[in-house]
């Protein structure tokens, strides 16, 4: 084939391809630009909540962080969140005790795991915060001389707007002071390190517009300025309901910064836990993996970064976050430790390149990978037709859920699906 010819027939595949790829704009209720799509290959998207420093009796994780680092790799992590409790490394003023961390973060990275620290919890001899700026700073910046090597992503307290983590007499001022300190240190080690906001808890709709008041009062202190992101906990937002939070929470943000920001779900999860506090149930594990599911699946579509599971593991007494876990308490997996593997496979091969809501309960979208093939993830009663109006002619996929597989979907038939509106299925 002489040179020309070659060109020709390139130019043609370009243009082809060009035509497939393209989506309906006014369909795409929830775009996905070329900035948010992550290359197959490219840094993982899920992670896990764990607690792989803590070595209290009845909730011994730093004991099982080899077993626990393994789960997280085979429920689809490429990441952990995990604290550097400030009251745990240096208890006494100026005395540090680094051994359990020293540990976890050699294990974690021989797992080729890679850690988000939280930065965060007053040493009770930091009675109130304002005077003791300076210990926090040589705080900060004795952790990333020790860890900056192997630690490249951080977080900056958790949850702030909850007294029992920041207290409420210290004030937003105090905070965003105790941010910004911390900024400055992890990028004059290394500017190319990212620093997230705190992750504000997310009440529900009721307290929706509290929660924006507590961030403009961040915002406004240019605290942004500081930060290459944003954290957040979108409990009370499964599924369809995150967009419209997510998209005022960037709304809100480019009115004070014109730095394009990461946003990251650094915790979410679902309680399996029965009324009478004692069990889970087989219902509540379903839910379990219809709401992290849906969650991630839309936070992906419509631009966040990663997206972080509370938690791993159950703790060993009973309390609040008994059943959040993906695994129980003796490391056995519940069906979410599972789905989640599956969808990070997805995403392992395909970029999102169109979505849409098409009713309160339906969400559908489509998926390319480096050859061009194109999938789709959808859920809802109309999720099956929307696959099929998309799909091209003369073809047929098989869709699957993450543990069954179902018949095949032609272009060109009709179509009773096996599944229930609420399943994830993914046709390809």
């Amino acid at each position: 084939m002489s040179s020309y010819t070659k060109y020709v027939v390139l130019l043609f595949v370009i243009l082809v391809s060009s035509q497939c790829i393209a989506v309906n704009k006014d369909e795409q209720v929830a775009p996905t630009s070329p900035g948010h799509r992550s290359p197959p290959g490219a840094e993982p998207y899920f992670g896990y909540h764990t607690h792989l420093s803590r070595t209290v009796a009845w909730d011994n994780e730093f004991a099982q962080r080899r077993e626990l680092l393994a789960a997280v790799r085979s429920g689809g992590g490429g990441f952990i969140r995990t604290g550097f409790p400030w009251k745990a490394i240096e208890p006494k003023k100026g005395k540090m005790d680094w051994e359990v961390f020293d540990d976890l973060v050699t294990v974690t990275r021989q797992n080729d795991i890679q850690i988000l620290g939280v930065l965060h919890a007053l040493p009770e001899w930091v009675a109130d915060p304002q005077h003791h700026q300076d210990d926090w700073r040589h705080f900060v910046g004795q952790v990333i001389t020790r860890y900056g090597e192997n630690v490249d992503h951080w977080e900056i307290w958790n949850e702030p707007n909850l007294e029992r983590y920041w207290p409420r007499k210290a004030g937003i001022e105090i905070y965003t002071d105790y941010v910004k300190i911390a900024a400055e240190v992890i990028k004059e080690h290394d500017p190319d390190d990212t620093v997230l906001l705190g992750g504000l808890a997310c009440g529900g709709e009721k307290k929706q517009d509290s929660l924006f008041q507590y961030w403009e009062k961040l915002f406004k202190r240019d605290v942004l300025e500081f930060c290459d992101g944003i954290a957040f906990h979108p409990y009370r937002y499964p599924g369809i309901k995150l967009i419209s939070l997510y998209n005022r929470l960037t709304k809100t943000a480019q009115k004070y910064t014109d730095r394009t920001l990461e946003y990251w779900i650094t915790e979410f999860g679902v309680n399996t836990r029965e009324k009478n506090g004692s069990a889970t149930s087989p219902k509540l594990l379903n839910l379990q993996v219809r709401d992290i599911l849906q969650t991630a699946i839309c936070f992906k579509a419509i631009g966040g970064k990663r997206f972080i599971i509370f938690e791993l593991i159950d703790p060993g007494r009973n309390h609040a976050n008994q059943f959040l876990g993906v695994l129980d308490h003796e490391r056995g997996e519940r069906p979410a430790h599972t789905a989640v593997a599956w969808l990070a496979g997805i995403f392992g091969h395909y970029l999102v390149t169109d979505s849409e809501v098409i009713d309160t309960k339906t969400f559908a979208v489509q998926l390319r990978d480096d050859s061009g093939n194109t999938a789709y993830l959808t859920w809802g009663r109309q999720g099956y037709e929307w696959v099929q109006k998309h799909m091209p002619n003369n073809t047929q996929l098989i869709p699957t859920s993450f543990d069954k597989e179902y018949s095949a979907l032609t272009s060109d038939g009709n179509y009773r699906p096996a599944f229930d509106e609420d399943t994830i299925i993914f046709w390809q």
